[in-house]
């Protein structure tokens, strides 16, 4: 047999573009092209060409509309498709509609493949959006002024400029209304806004109406609209398309001002004469509406009273009044003077129309021909105090420091530089340099355009510094700032002679002795303000609350502590101002103006924990003030700290201080037994921590956590408690212990099953009232809250503690009552609470003798028939009074009481008690009070309950209903030992009167008296329980 073999052909793969046209914006940049190899053997690596060219006939052209392309496309086996990109050449510097372009990509000689279909495909360029002509506005907004006129906004076109194009720029109000604030550009072809071919930017313009009457800021919008060009494709409108227009209006602001800032007037020659001078007080802007301002005068170195008459009165300015004048009178006041100065001021507007601006002006009263023939020899010069000792220096640091107080060397000072010239003449003239009059000039450093601003008088005095001392405070400068002080000579006879002034000098704008932590920065330092209760202990300051700020000080700057808001420095800080009555509880007032017990500032004028000067004449009161170190003593200048400390009583604080007592609301105890699960959850050392957090979890821990609540806020408001303290206590020799050493832990104890808790209230020991006054315990009562709800005594939110019934109480019992014994709960449920006052327990009569002390014990056990969580409050009421007047009856045993006690009967009158709206007022409460002499006070009752069995707790009560004691229950479980015992003691009385009858054979009318009177007892003992104590 002869075998032919066969052979199989296996098609080559195939190129070809995967679209025949490909679209692209001439702003995108490149255009993607996908180049596909298809066939069932793709296993060789093949290659093909790709190359652009020109259509026919020519649209884009290569290097000005694309870059041309002529490369190789390698696939390596197995891949079947590959991506190149064209570059897209876009005309940015001088953008022109060309419209749609095209040019073609062509696939040639294939390497392992042939061609397929399509093996041409076509580039759309398309550039009649991104060179359209585009207008918009080149600003969001524009701000102008009425008194302008008009507002200009600007118009700017972008794309192919080199056609004509035009657009509409129309208004459209806002909170400026046509017509009365600006003309309409209406939506119409008037308001057409037209670009020659060539223009990028053209004006809008808007015209304002001006007009007399302030008016705030106002704003309209301006919007562009039906977009025109002559090119082929037209224009658009960018995202600008709208522009807002503020419009102020400040010229027309009504602005109340001093005509001139000095005036100058001569002194009177004679006795009894008066000069006048005439201040204009001027109103510019608008005059439509009614100012009212208040001119007052305030002293410098001319004094009211003595060189002019005082001024406050009111000026109003009535609708289209502009001008009014103020008179001074001046006085002759016999003293030989040359100037004296004194300032008249302006207050805000009262109506709040007009703005105050210059608000201050200086009359200075001259007295030319009085001088006396004196006058240094020299001009004085103005140095640092730190120098003071050697003010030769100054020519080699001519600028003082800042943050230190500078000084004015006269000539005849000793401390003059040249002193050893001028003393002489200074002899020889009776100059005396210690009656030299000073006065100091200042003026702002010098701004960043090198401006200088004029020197002005420094004539405010503060309450611990003077203007006209020989030493200027640093409170009054700053770095960079210009001083200069004027020196006045006074001879012997105390005649005032001529005035020099010194050269300027600057203060050092480099070095400082305190200067903020970020230079040029201020606030950026922290500071701390404490409160601690100093405690019993103290020696110096017992029982009070001490006040401690710290903050660091900064060169020029002034530490300001008030508990009110500062206003108005300048009058805060002078000494005729308002700190006294504003500023109580402040560092503003010097140790004899502090109306409270302590203050921020004392009578001595140096720390006494700072040994020696931190600088030269730092507590000379010579050269500074007493006034002024009283003041400093505070700072730490070595550590630039101020630390300024002072102590008050709580009613201080209250009342003087302007503090409140507060709490965050109503309080929950959410004691108890929880369960709390920590998930481990492991990472790599080197993971970061992300959230979410990658890690890997483990299975979780669990333990349990015992709450305990802790009262953090006293229950009862001090004008409730009377100033008196409730102990609880767990030891019967502390019960009766005077207090007189405190009761120590034995007043903060958990209580176990079957202990004793013992109550005592007392007056606060820290009162010292000794025997004066009298506490006695009037009633009790003991409740626990529902949902966690701890009890509370405030009338005010209608809290009234364990006195009334009320749905947020779950238990609520009244276990002693000193007037009504007869309305106590003796039991919880089946278990008695065996309450007993101190002055119904033999062994306790001492206490209940104690001046200022009382108190009661029950037992603990009925208090853990309830489960875990519940929480047990103790709620008394009692009386203090002065022992004089303690015997008028407060607290004594009811009638009801007495006839019981001596008769063993019980009133037949009884009512069972009404339950009363939470809402209302108990009767109890209405009578508690410091002018009833009767307080309140409630403490919570710590249970342990370690060592017994978690309880399940019977609803005795349902919860949520409205609290009730089993005197209010119907079955009057509570109340069945005192029914029986009173029905037995009659039962054994009528045998009695029965064989007493039959033996002595009494009639038989006589045994039915005796019926009736038994039927009569016991519907007495059935009505036994009343509670009348809350009627």
């Amino acid at each position: 047999m002869v075998h032919t073999a066969g052979i199989i052909s296996v098609p080559e793969p195939v190129f070809y573009f995967g679209d025949t046209e490909y679209q692209v914006d001439e702003s995108e940049g490149y255009v993607e092209v996908q180049v596909w190899r298809t066939g069932t053997d793709l296993s060789k690596t093949a290659t093909v060409t790709i190359r652009s060219r020109k259509t026919e006939p020519a649209s884009a052209e290569a290097g000005i509309d694309y870059v041309g392309i002529s490369r190789n496309l390698d696939f390596a086996p197995g891949v079947n498709m590959q991506t190149f990109r064209v570059t897209i050449l876009d005309d940015l510097g001088q953008p022109a509609l060309e419209g749609p372009e095209r040019f073609e990509l062509v696939l040639r000689m294939p390497v392992n493949a042939v061609l397929g279909e399509p093996s041409k495909t076509t580039v759309l360029i398309n550039d009649s959006v991104s060179d359209l002509p585009k207008v918009q506005f080149k600003d969001a907004a524009y701000v102008g002024k009425e008194n302008d006129g008009q507002i200009t906004a600007i118009v700017y076109r972008s794309g192919d400029t080199s056609y004509k194009s035009t657009v509409r720029c129309y208004t459209r109000q806002a909170s400026a209304q046509v017509m009365m604030d600006f003309a309409e550009r209406p939506n119409t072809d008037d308001s057409i806004i037209t670009f020659l071919p060539g223009e990028i930017e053209k004006p809008c313009t808007v015209t304002l109406n001006d007009d007399t009457i302030h008016e705030e800021d106002e704003d309209l919008r301006l919007v562009l609209g039906t977009p025109k060009s002559e090119s082929p494709f037209g224009a658009s409108i960018g995202e600008k398309n709208e522009t807002v227009i503020k419009i102020k209006d400040g010229a027309d602001k009504a602005i109340i001002k001093f005509g001139e800032t000095k005036f100058s007037i001569s002194e009177p020659k004679e006795p009894g004469q008066i000069a006048v001078v005439k201040i204009p007080v001027l109103r510019l802007g608008d005059t439509s509406k009614v100012s009212i301002v208040r001119v007052h005068t305030k002293d410098g170195s001319a004094i009211s009273g003595e060189d002019y008459h005082p001024l406050s009165e009111e000026i109003e300015f009535k609708e289209s009044e502009t001008e009014h004048f103020v008179e001074v009178e001046v006085l002759y006041d016999g003293v030989r003077e040359m100037r004296e100065a004194f300032t008249v001021h302006l207050k805000p507007d009262e109506n709040m129309v007009a703005e105050t601006q210059i608000n201050k002006a200086i009359i200075y009263i001259e007295e030319m021909n009085s001088m006396a023939d004196v006058t240094f020899p020299s001009v004085p010069q103005v140095v640092s105090l730190l120098i003071y000792d050697d003010t030769s220096r100054a020519t080699e640091t001519p600028s003082p420091l800042a943050g230190y107080p500078v000084v004015c060397v006269t000539a005849c000072n000793p401390k003059y530089s040249d002193y050893d010239k001028t003393g002489s003449i200074c002899t020889s003239e009776n100059i005396n340099d210690t009656l030299t009059h000073y006065r100091w000039l200042v003026s702002a450093p010098t701004g960043p355009d090198g401006v200088t601003s004029p020197m002005r008088e420094v004539d405010s005095n503060t309450f611990f510094t003077s203007s006209k001392m020989i030493t200027l405070d640093s409170i009054y400068f700053q770095a960079g700032s210009r001083v200069q002080c004027a020196a006045r000579a006074v001879n012997s006879n105390g005649d005032e002679g001529l005035e020099l002034m010194s050269p300027i000098v600057s203060i050092n704008i480099e070095e400082g002795l305190c200067q903020p932590r970020v230079q040029g920065a201020v606030g950026a330092e922290p500071f701390s303000a404490k409160l601690r209760y100093t405690g019993s202990e103290d020696p110096d300051h017992p029982n009070l609350i001490k006040v401690t700020v710290t903050m660091p000080h900064i060169d020029g700057m002034l530490p300001v502590i008030s508990t009110r808001q500062l206003s108005n420095f300048e009058l805060t800080l002078s000494p005729d101002g308002t700190r006294v009555g504003n500023h109580k509880c402040s560092n503003l007032l010097d140790y004899n103006e502090v109306k409270t017990r302590y203050g921020f500032l004392s009578d001595s004028t140096k720390n006494p924990e700072v040994i020696g000067e931190t600088a030269p004449y730092q507590y000379s009161s010579s050269l500074r003030g007493s006034s002024t170190l009283r003041f400093y003593r505070n700072l730490n200048l070595e550590a630039c700290l101020w630390e300024f400390e002072s102590f008050y009583d709580m009613s201080e604080l209250l009342t003087d201080c302007g503090g409140t007592i507060g709490t965050d609301g109503q309080v929950r105890d959410y004691s108890g037994t929880y369960t709390v699960k920590l998930i481990p959850c492991v990472s790599a050392p080197s993971q970061e921590y992300t959230i979410p957090i990658v890690c890997n979890p483990r299975e979780p821990i669990t333990f349990d956590l015992d709450i305990r609540f802790q009262q953090v806020s006293d229950p009862v408001a001090a004008e409730f408690s009377l100033n008196t303290q409730m102990f609880l206590l767990n030891r019967r020799g502390l019960w009766l212990s005077d207090g007189s050493m405190g009761f120590g832990e034995g007043s903060d104890v958990a209580f176990t099953e079957g202990s004793v808790v013992y109550g005592r209230v007392m007056v606060d020991p820290v009162q010292n009232l000794g025997d004066s006054f009298h506490c006695s315990i009037e009633k009790v009562f003991l409740c626990t809250g529902a949902d966690g709800y701890v009890p509370k005594y405030n009338p005010i939110n209608s809290e009234y503690g364990c006195l009334a019934d009320s749905s947020s109480l779950l238990y609520r019992f009244k276990i002693l009552d000193k007037a009504q014994p007869e309305t106590q709960d003796p039991y919880f449920g089946n278990v008695a609470f065996n309450a007993k006052l101190a002055i119904d327990d033999p062994e306790a009569i001492a206490l209940s003798r104690q001046p200022g002390s009382d108190g009661f014990r029950i037992d603990s056990s009925p208090l853990f028939q309830v489960a875990a969580g519940r929480e047990w409050y103790i709620h008394a009421i009692y009386t203090v009074r002065s022992r004089d007047t303690a015997s008028r009856g407060i607290g004594k045993r009811s009638v009801e009481h007495h006839i019981l006690s001596h008769s063993g009967s019980v009133s037949s009158v009884g009512h069972s008690r009404q339950r009363r709206s939470v809402k209302e007022t108990p009767v109890l409460a209405e009578d508690i009070g410091i002018e009833n002499n009767r307080g309140t006070n409630i403490q919570h009752i710590a249970l342990d309950r370690s060592n017994r069995k978690k309880v399940v707790e019977e609803e005795i009560h349902p919860e949520g209903a409205v609290a009730r004691s089993p005197n209010d229950r119907g079955d009057k479980i509570g109340n069945v030992p005192i029914i029986g015992g009173i029905a037995a003691l009659i039962l054994a009385i009528c045998v009695v009167i029965i064989i007493v009858v039959l033996l002595k054979r009494r009639k038989q009318s006589d045994k039915g008296a005796y019926k009736k009177s038994c039927r009569i007892q016991t519907m007495t003992a059935q009505n036994y329980h009343s509670d009348s104590s809350e009627v």
